[in-house]
């Protein structure tokens, strides 16, 4: 009796790791998309600035704030994203088919134009 009690134990075991491994698959894996933001003519890096993301031409967006080195980090499920970034008095900027790895960042890095009624607003002053 003792013998058969260790082999049901061993193999439920080896039954909850099995089970263990494959729900591990199921979680959806997630990764980042780190974008660096420059603007177009002094080519300085956009420091700590309110960024409007949308994704996949979805209804809500999302707000980011740059960091000191001009970085906003988007962390998103694996797969390939069409986005819509918008840093703070600066001009749209859509960008197709940005994969999203496991483990590993897509790095990006752009340069932004100001906003047409930033311009108008210190033309007239």
């Amino acid at each position: 009796m003792i013998v058969r009690f260790k082999n049901i134990k061993i193999a439920n075991t080896k039954m909850l790791a099995i089970l263990f491994f494959m729900a591990g698959g199921l979680y959806a894996q997630s990764g980042s998309i780190k974008v660096f933001l420059f603007d177009t003519k002094t080519k300085a890096l956009l420091k700590d600035r309110k960024v409007a993301v949308q994704v996949n031409d979805s209804v809500m967006g999302s707000f980011h704030y740059s960091d000191y080195s001009g970085r906003v980090i988007i962390q998103l499920p694996v797969g390939k994203y069409n986005l819509a970034i918008k840093p703070e008095g600066y001009e749209l900027m859509k960008v197709e088919d940005v994969v999203v790895n496991a483990n590993e960042p897509t790095y990006l890095t752009y340069s932004f134009e100001k906003s047409a009624e930033l311009k108008r607003k210190r033309e007239r002053h």
